[in-house]
């Protein structure tokens, strides 16, 4: 997501160092139910992150969501 871009309809505003900054922007996904706990989401989120030069990354979740 470049510098000065935001979500649109957002919760909450956010910092204006990361609103001004490039960054990541993780739009979505879940890890199956039956498979949470297993570390899937920290090495999918681990290996996302290794080689990007984004000082910031933020992700859309939303908690009722299931897959």
């Amino acid at each position: 997501m470049p510098a000065a871009r935001w979500w649109s309809r957002p919760d909450m505003d956010p910092p204006r160092a990361v609103v001004g900054a490039a960054k990541l922007a993780d739009m979505e996904w879940i890890v199956q139910p039956l498979r949470r706990g297993e570390g899937i989401g920290t090495e999918v989120l681990r290996r996302l992150l290794a080689d990007r030069s984004e000082r910031y990354a933020h992700a859309r979740l939303r908690p009722g969501d299931v897959s």
